[in-house]
């Protein structure tokens, strides 16, 4: 592997990386939400998730989706992807 590759296991052969950068969740936790006004759905999977809220009695069924949304992080002038693999999408409607 080159000694410039972001993907280096020496941290002190690795550079910061250049121009655009995207961070992929791959659903490696066990519970994942995302709202559909700050994400863009890229893929439903057709599964569902069944949610209820804190102190309800009230159920509803969620998709759950794959997703992406563009951040702007600090000490970046151009934004970063991060997309979202097996999250529970909750509507604002």
């Amino acid at each position: 592997m080159p000694p410039d590759s972001i993907y280096a296991n020496d941290p002190r052969v690795c550079v910061k990386p250049t121009g655009d950068i995207m961070v992929v969740h791959t659903g490696g936790g066990e519970y994942s939400t995302i709202t559909d006004r700050a994400w863009h759905v890229l893929s439903n999977t057709n599964h569902s998730s069944l949610m209820s809220g804190y102190q309800s009695e009230h159920e509803q069924v969620l998709s759950v989706v794959n997703a992406v949304t563009k951040a702007y992080i600090e000490g970046r002038d151009e934004p970063v992807l991060f997309v979202m693999h097996y999250a529970t999408l909750l509507s604002g409607r």
